[in-house]
């Protein structure tokens, strides 16, 4: 069983984030709009459930909705910092193993 990393710990990915600016843009991107998304499911979530600023809708609609925004929220957490991919639902760190040996055999033929 592998190790649970961080999906953008600058240890594994060091030097290579650092010499593309692409790629290190496209994954800073990445996490401050998870990080984002993540805080806006929970606040409207909380909203829902502990406020009376949606008073024009149920209450138990309220309750039932601000329940499950708040429960994706976290889901869409443990997706973002256990490393799970949204489009395949693999970890980003074996899909990277995978690939790992094409990226071998370009960098060797330069």
């Amino acid at each position: 069983m592998k190790k649970n990393t961080y999906l953008y710990d600058l240890k594994k990915y060091g030097s290579k984030i650092m010499t593309d600016k692409k790629h290190f843009n496209k994954h800073a991107i990445r996490v401050a709009f998870g990080l984002f998304m993540i805080v806006i499911y929970c606040l409207m979530g909380g909203l829902f459930c502990f406020t009376d600023i949606f008073d024009f809708v149920p209450e138990t609609i309220r309750k039932i909705g601000g329940g499950i925004l708040i429960l994706y929220g976290f889901w869409r957490g443990y997706r973002h910092f256990a490393g799970i991919d949204y489009y395949t639902g693999q970890r980003l760190d074996e899909e990277e193993e995978k690939y790992s040996t094409y990226d071998d055999k370009e960098n060797s033929s330069k």
